[in-house]
């Protein structure tokens, strides 16, 4: 997941709707706590589809997480 770049966007979206949060994380700390929360399976198959090119959503339980070219843009 070292390759994904996050956008601030994506980190207030993260921080609000995943971790029920007012306080917006860090990029780390939201990278961190993706590394945490996703299994080895999980993070590789990001990875994956995050390498394609064009907009792509991943469902990730009852979310869904946009990503573009290697990078996480939103989720909701």
């Amino acid at each position: 997941m070292d390759k994904l770049k996050l956008t601030v966007h994506f980190c207030e979206r993260y921080s609000e709707r995943i971790l029920n949060k007012n306080k917006v994380l860090s990029k780390q700390q939201v990278m961190n706590s993706l590394k945490r929360l996703c299994t080895d399976r999980q993070r590789s198959n990001l990875e994956f589809l995050a390498s394609r090119s064009g907009e792509m959503k991943i469902p990730v339980g009852k979310h869904i997480m946009v990503v573009d070219n290697k990078t996480l843009i939103t989720i909701y």
